[in-house]
């Protein structure tokens, strides 16, 4: 029976080995190529992050620029679209609403005629419409729009609002001091308003109104903090790209300027090259 004497004698033996020795200098060798290979992969994982981060502001660069080149369009003046946009991203950041919603559904109802003083609290009122009723936000504004070009509802802008939720009849009916019924016959001939529109919309959102304070009330739920916390980024996000919007231009013009010249360099015969070649090496 081996003592604990002879085992020790035996381990050394097999520490001092040839054999033991190569699969100690093998074992490094696999632990360093792994080692190796997992800094290769992570090289590669962080080039890849970056060049979609690269890729993500420049769409959002070009998104926030048109933006802003539209806002522009409609005020008339860089002044005025830049006070417009912070006062659409202040706005955005204390509702359910994404800045994109937002300044989509801006941009949309001045392209129908309402006035930047007014874009606020219009939002404001199809915001709390929205949010009790479930209607697209962005499409509540355009239905609102639409009948601001028109200046008249019919029938079928009636419908529309009834259909998104919206007790527009019976609003219009307490307003003109009507029934119901007499309500469908005005907007069947074209007699009611887009004034009164715009007063039932205030008088539903308004204090005392079925939808007062809505927009608020649904920024605190679980679903309205995560938007809040999503436009948050997003303006975080637009505030980073704008700053780096000159270097993305130039990297972009420098490119479309390589692009050009190997396009010129193309349409040149190859015959044509190999002379001038030959021509300048004869010089």
């Amino acid at each position: 029976m081996a003592t604990i004497s002879d085992n020790n004698v035996i381990l050394r033996l097999l520490l001092k080995s040839e054999e033991y020795k190569k699969g100690i200098r093998a074992a490094n060798k696999e632990t360093s190529s792994f080692d190796k290979s997992v800094s290769k992969l992570k090289t590669v994982l962080t080039g890849v992050i970056a060049v979609q981060l690269i890729r993500n502001m420049g769409a959002l660069a070009i998104k926030t620029e048109q933006t802003k080149v539209s806002f522009e369009t409609f005020l008339g003046s860089a002044q005025k679209a830049k006070k417009v946009l912070a006062e659409l991203n202040e706005f955005s950041l204390k509702t359910p609403f994404t800045p994109e919603e937002v300044n989509d559904a801006g941009k949309a109802l001045l392209a129908f005629g309402i006035n930047a003083d007014k874009l606020i609290p219009t939002l404001g009122a199809i915001g709390d419409l929205s949010a009790g009723t479930g209607k697209n936000f962005n499409e509540l504004a355009v239905i609102f729009g639409k009948a601001k070009v028109q200046g008249t509802l019919f029938a079928e802008d009636i419908n529309q609002l009834t259909e998104a939720g919206i007790p527009i009849i019976d609003e219009f009916a307490k307003q003109l001091g009507v029934s119901t019924g007499e309500v469908k016959k005005l907007g069947s001939e074209g007699k009611i308003s887009f004034s009164n529109l715009e007063q039932a919309f205030k008088d539903m959102t308004g204090e005392g109104g079925k939808f007062y304070d809505l927009t608020r009330k649904q920024s605190q739920t679980l679903g309205g903090v995560i938007s809040t916390l999503q436009g948050t980024f997003a303006s975080l996000s637009n505030s980073i790209s704008e700053r780096f919007l000159p270097a993305i231009k130039d990297v972009a013009a420098n490119f479309v300027s390589i692009v050009e010249k190997i396009r010129d360099f193309i349409k040149v015969p190859v015959s044509e090259k190999l002379r001038e070649e030959q021509k300048e090496f004869n010089t």
